[in-house]
């Protein structure tokens, strides 16, 4: 199995993918050490075309069947992380007032989350920019591995969910500016769903 993920705008890959389904051998090596290639099954997967990531050609995908897994809507994600740091926050035996902020902390990381979509966007000198529900996943992780000793107010749990979002999304920016955006993103949630 090979899996390559390509990284600069120049699609040799795509390229050679392409010329070995539709011929079933490479062209560019001598007559008499060329392979014939049969019998093999090939599964691709890409991303959307966006900042860096470019589209892939029309004679490429014409030989693949194409599916998609569509983004989960809000309230699936609300569910999915309100349940796992619910289950985690009663098993763990933290206090009623930090229970109480469950809710609010999955609203207001994933309001982070789709902020940091749409206004951090990647570029081609920002291609890390590139933001998915693996980062809200981090998040969950980090507010996870909190201690009902330690996160023992409404306060201390608001300052841990301004420490796990920055550390997931704050920490990939790269200038000043956008560290700015950022911090507005975290300030505005903090005064809208923390008040």
């Amino acid at each position: 199995m090979l899996f390559s993920t390509q990284t600069t705008s120049a699609q040799t890959q795509a390229q050679i993918l392409k010329q070995l389904v539709k011929k079933s051998r490479n062209r560019r090596i001598p007559p008499k050490n060329k392979k014939r290639v049969e019998d093999v099954t090939l599964v691709a997967a890409c991303a959307p075309p966006s900042g860096a990531r470019t589209e892939l050609s029309q004679r490429l995908l014409k030989h693949f069947s194409i599916f998609t897994l569509p983004q989960p809507s809000t309230n699936s994600l609300q569910h999915i992380f309100q349940v796992q740091i619910g289950c985690h926050l009663e098993s763990q035996n933290f206090l009623p007032v930090v229970q109480k902020c469950r809710e609010l902390l999955v609203t207001a990381a994933i309001a982070i989350y789709y902020k940091m979509c749409r206004q951090m966007l990647p570029t081609p000198v920002k291609p890390h920019y590139t933001f998915n529900m693996r980062d809200l996943a981090k998040v969950a992780q980090g507010l996870l591995q909190a201690h009902e000793s330690e996160i023992a107010s409404r306060e201390k749990t608001i300052i841990l969910f301004a420490h796990e979002v920055s550390r997931v999304f704050h920490d990939r920016l790269s200038d000043e500016k956008d560290r700015q955006m950022f911090y507005t993103f975290l300030s505005d949630d903090l005064h809208n769903y923390f008040k």
